[in-house]
């Protein structure tokens, strides 16, 4: 039996995965510092996991194609959050440990509640100073709509100083009081602690700065992030591949649609430079 818990390390980096909790880290140690965390044990509050098959909120906690609706149980504050993987086990599919390069395959299905048979696939990588994450959604049969990312909850405060993001370029995506999105780009005034927000970043970089002695480049395959800066302990800076209900609305792009043969893949690449 393979065990439930495996860290991997490599370089300056050390990275816990939790397989049975959602095949989620659990902790990301650079030079030693701690840089995840969270403000509770519920799956959607702590550690670094994959968000599928859509991320964010799902509006009207439902899914809609044409005529038809399924309905999808809140999970977070009366919200369908994030998808249905967060608290499934996963299984580990592949594991090297090397000097230069370790890394860890796993995946899970989607579970009862997603009307299709499904899975996900997420790979951990380290190397030298540099995490890779893929994470992948296919569909076993009939196609669906699916957004998928992965989503970190950073300490911002660390022995490297305190945290501050950067999105050049970056546009925000104006929501509805009732947190759909308005189909609207705009490209906001740079104010620190006030987001809870998707931005589609042309260049599909953000990077985040602990003082002068640590910096976070994420560097992912699609434009869209979404940043929650507003907690006062924690940044979350959530590569996406669509906003958030984007299974739903077409307001920026074609809803994308996958199939056994075409699946949906997200790699990020998230690049460590100490000072």
């Amino acid at each position: 039996m393979a065990p439930s818990s495996i860290t991997l390390r490599c370089g300056d980096l050390a990275l816990g995965v939790d397989v049975a909790g959602g095949g989620r880290a659990n902790s990301l140690l650079f030079d030693g510092v701690e840089l995840l965390g969270g403000n509770s044990a519920h799956p959607i509050e702590y550690g670094m996991y994959a968000m599928g098959p859509w991320a964010g909120r799902l509006h009207g906690n439902e899914l809609r194609i044409d005529d038809l609706r399924w309905p999808m149980p809140a999970n977070y504050k009366g919200w369908a959050l994030h998808g249905t993987v967060l608290d499934r086990a996963w299984v580990v599919v592949g594991l090297a440990q090397e000097s230069d390069h370790s890394w860890l395959a796993i995946s899970t299905e989607l579970g009862e509640h997603w009307p299709w048979r499904a899975s996900m696939e997420l790979t951990w990588s380290l190397h030298r100073s540099v995490l890779r994450t893929s994470v992948s959604v296919r569909a076993h049969d009939s196609e669906f709509p699916a957004v998928i990312g992965m989503h970190p909850w950073l300490r911002k405060r660390t022995g490297f100083g305190e945290a501050r993001w950067e999105m050049p370029g970056a546009a925000l995506a104006v929501k509805n009081p009732d947190f759909s999105l308005s189909g609207e780009l705009r490209v906001p005034p740079l104010q620190h602690g006030s987001f809870d927000d998707a931005f589609r970043a042309p260049d599909r970089r953000a990077r985040i700065n602990w003082g002068t002695a640590l910096s976070l480049e994420i560097h992912q395959s699609h434009p869209w992030f979404v940043l929650y800066d507003s907690d006062p302990d924690y940044l979350c800076v959530e590569p996406q591949t669509g906003p958030p209900d984007g299974i739903n609305e077409g307001h920026f792009g074609p809803v994308t649609l996958v199939t056994s043969g075409r699946p949906l893949t997200q790699q990020t690449a998230w690049s460590f430079t100490s000072g």
